[in-house]
């Protein structure tokens, strides 16, 4: 799977002060490997991982994310990896893998499955810049296989089945093959460098939102604000604007129609941000839809994550002029920084409209 490049576009304007000064380090003009979207077939191979394939006889691993996660720490790295860490045991010299399967012999064993992988589960963020390109390209080779392989059976890569007329197979979560041999696997990448997408891989999501949008590349100039609000209902300490239902009163006198992407299906999120011309919002997964248009002009506002990197790759793919704005959490909460409460000021968000519009 060979490397090519794509650049990698600082913001145009930075609003207020960030929390953590680092949180910019790296979001520079430069340019960067990004992996093209490939394929390979691995013969007489399990699946022991979320995004993780065995070899038995050879003792080979594959990991089929073409870049490292951004998140390091053990708990994280368990949710993307799954079930990998109980086929890897540290013991004498080297490393020992072994697989454990339902029977002696698997049921899978003259079966192909295509594995759609790297996905964390519940994470829509994480189906959009790991595992959607993975089906786009599978999509386009022509290959036939037996069934597919998911970490989960979301909506959103269900309801991408259904949209590219997908040969209708069955569909194993990760959890119900795992150390079970299959003749064949068709691993494929994801085409990106965590949101820095190859060309290639651009064009595939592009040529997708072509079809969700019946065709048409005619952008309506559609103003909108992308909401965290229903968040705080599920998710009460995290990252919630406690001063959001006042940001939005702003943003419908300026024209914006307010979305909660969590109440859209995938379609229709592809459709309002392909024909978007100017996106702001707190920063999340439903930000990330912007790679689905070309050209809108977005405002990302940020408090305290480790995403700022990720965001800024995605919107230089999208070919996005974009500012940040930084917003500090309330410091009087005796809690992680990523919990604590915090509010946009008014002045911070009235200069970045002046900007936007």
């Amino acid at each position: 799977m060979s490397d090519d490049t794509a650049r990698l576009y600082p913001p145009s304007r930075v609003f207020g002060t960030p929390f953590d000064e680092k949180s910019l380090d790296g979001v520079v003009s430069s340019t960067m490997a990004v992996c093209r979207p490939a394929h390979r077939i691995i013969e007489k191979a399990c699946i022991v991982g979320n995004d993780t394939v065995l070899q038995p006889d050879s003792k080979t691993l594959y990991m089929t994310s073409s870049s490292p996660n951004l998140d390091t720490n053990a708990f994280v790295n368990s949710n993307h990896r799954g079930f990998a860490s109980r086929f890897l045991d540290e013991a004498g010299e080297g490393e020992i893998i072994h697989a454990s399967r339902s029977a002696k012999t698997s049921m899978f064993s003259d079966k192909s499955a295509a594995f759609f992988s790297n996905l964390e589960k519940g994470n829509y963020g994480s189906f959009l810049i790991r595992q959607l390109n993975q089906i786009l390209r599978y999509q386009s080779l022509g290959i036939s296989c037996s069934c597919y392989v998911v970490p989960e059976r979301s909506a959103w890569i269900m309801e991408t089945f259904r949209v590219l007329g997908m040969p209708e197979l069955p569909i194993y979560s990760v959890a119900e093959v795992c150390g079970e041999e299959f003749a064949s696997i068709v691993l494929l990448n994801e085409g990106s460098s965590e949101g820095l997408f190859h060309n290639d891989a651009v064009a595939q999501l592009r040529s997708l939102a072509d079809v969700m949008n019946g065709g048409s590349d005619q952008r309506n100039g559609r103003k909108i604000y992308v909401s965290r609000r229903l968040s705080a209902l599920s998710r009460p300490r995290y990252r919630v604007m406690q001063n959001e239902d006042a940001v939005e009163a702003i943003m419908a006198r300026h024209g914006f129609d307010i979305i909660y992407p969590e109440t859209m299906s995938f379609s229709q999120q592809v459709r309002a941000f392909s024909n978007a011309s100017h996106v702001i919002g707190p920063s999340g997964s439903g930000m990330l839809n912007v790679i689905f248009g070309e050209g809108a002009k977005i405002v990302d506002i940020e408090t305290v994550h480790s995403t700022v990197r990720q965001h800024a790759k995605l919107y230089s793919s999208a070919n996005a002029e974009y500012a940040f704005l930084f917003e500090k959490p309330d410091p009087e909460d005796d809690v992680a920084p990523f919990l604590q409460r915090w509010s946009l000021s008014e002045n911070l968000l009235r200069e970045a409209l002046d900007w936007l519009l």
